[in-house]
């Protein structure tokens, strides 16, 4: 891919790693290859292709990396797996844009939080969360990146964040209010 990227067009100036899908089993039930299956997509994909890109990326290019509000607060939600993956995206983000610092390649990290899709169909809006939708979503996230945001945190991302830092467990306590009817009971 990269190879063909280079060939055809000879940089590659914009990587976006979109990498997400998620297993709706709680954490004590998710077997090794779910979890597995989980991790190699969304953390080791992003992990494959940021390797691959990186290498050929000149000043001015960029890496945007997709993690998920739900890997700063996850509090009980039936997906464990996807919740770890995106908090070690966070994480792997940070590290890359330091160590990328120097060769003016550009990475940034896009938060989203619930978004209306196929994905959160089984969230409830309400007394926690609100969903946007994807157009409110990309307008959002253009103008942070027009600002020059390198952690970019639509909509009610930015409030979690936010308060994430100032209460974790009043937080938690209340994702976790929200999405408990998402976890099967006796787990």
């Amino acid at each position: 891919m990269v190879d063909a990227a280079m060939t055809e067009f000879g940089n590659v100036d914009v990587l976006v790693n979109n990498a997400g899908v998620g297993t709706a089993v709680p954490a004590t039930r998710e077997t090794p290859e779910q979890f597995r299956s989980v991790v190699d997509i969304n953390l080791n994909g992003s992990y494959w292709a940021a390797q691959a890109c990186g290498r050929v990326m000149q000043r001015g290019s960029s890496i945007v990396n997709i993690s998920s509000v739900l890997g700063l607060t996850t509090a009980g939600l039936p997906q464990a797996a996807y919740s770890a993956s995106k908090a070690a995206i966070h994480s792997y983000t940070q590290s890359l844009r330091f160590q990328l610092e120097k060769t003016g390649v550009e990475v940034i990290e896009l938060m989203p939080p619930a978004v209306k899709t196929d994905l959160a169909a089984d969230i409830a809006e309400g007394e926690v969360f609100t969903l946007i939708t994807t157009d409110e979503l990309v307008k959002q996230s253009f103008a942070s990146l027009k600002v020059g945001a390198l952690e970019i945190r639509p909509g009610q991302a930015k409030l979690l964040a936010f308060m994430r830092r100032l209460a974790p467990n009043f937080i938690n306590g209340q994702v976790w209010k929200a999405s408990k009817k998402l976890v099967p009971a006796g787990v």
